[in-house]
């Protein structure tokens, strides 16, 4: 990708600062017109909802080697307010045009993680308190916590049975595990890109 962004996910934390995404055009020649914005479903098109936040600039013409910060607040007018009891899932899309036209441009998908303010537990927590259960060649990945889950990978017994997936707060997934009854092993994305492992025997 020639434009590219600063992180591979962004935490909006409802009790800090609002928070910028920085996106760099990697072009040593063309300029590209960025576009950013926020969607509930990855490949969905600018403007179609109402969501609680605004970005600014929109929209940025970047220079070859440049970048340019977006800005990131919640506004609670500009939408239909999101869950205070739990973290939401949404999308940061980065749409970047080169002088050729939309027909060449490149998409960028980020998780975007909306987390409210006094929420119990840790995203670390959460992450190490999944529960794995086989049934009848599956295995149930459930999420008791308020926290989304980012799986990169799930093995048993060392054989990889899923992933990358994301488990929402409260919910599960189902993987396919013919040989499911062993240790299960999965390694997480934390905040920052970071990957862990974590282990239920």
């Amino acid at each position: 990708m020639t434009v590219t962004a600063d992180r591979a996910r962004v935490v909006f934390d409802a009790g800090a600062l609002p928070t910028s995404v920085v996106v760099s055009n990697g072009d040593s020649e063309e300029p590209r017109v960025v576009q950013v914005y926020l969607a509930s479903d990855r490949g969905a098109p600018a403007g179609k909802e109402r969501l609680p936040f605004a970005v600014s600039p929109a929209h940025r013409s970047i220079q070859p080697g440049d970048r340019q910060a977006f800005r990131i607040t919640y506004e609670v007018l500009a939408g239909t307010p999101l869950p205070s009891d739990r973290e939401t899932l949404l999308y940061f899309c980065i749409l970047a045009i080169p002088p050729q036209g939309i027909q060449s441009a490149e998409q960028t998908w980020l998780d975007f993680l909306y987390r409210p303010k006094g929420l119990s537990g840790t995203p670390v927590e959460a992450a190490k308190g999944l529960q794995f259960s086989a049934e009848d060649g599956k295995m149930w990945v459930r999420n008791p916590s308020y926290y989304c889950v980012s799986v990169a990978e799930v093995t048993v017994d060392g054989v990889k049975i899923g992933g990358p997936l994301m488990v929402r707060p409260r919910q599960q997934e189902l993987l396919d595990a013919p040989n499911g009854k062993g240790a299960v092993e999965w390694s997480y994305i934390d905040d920052y890109g970071a990957r862990h492992c974590a282990r239920q025997a």
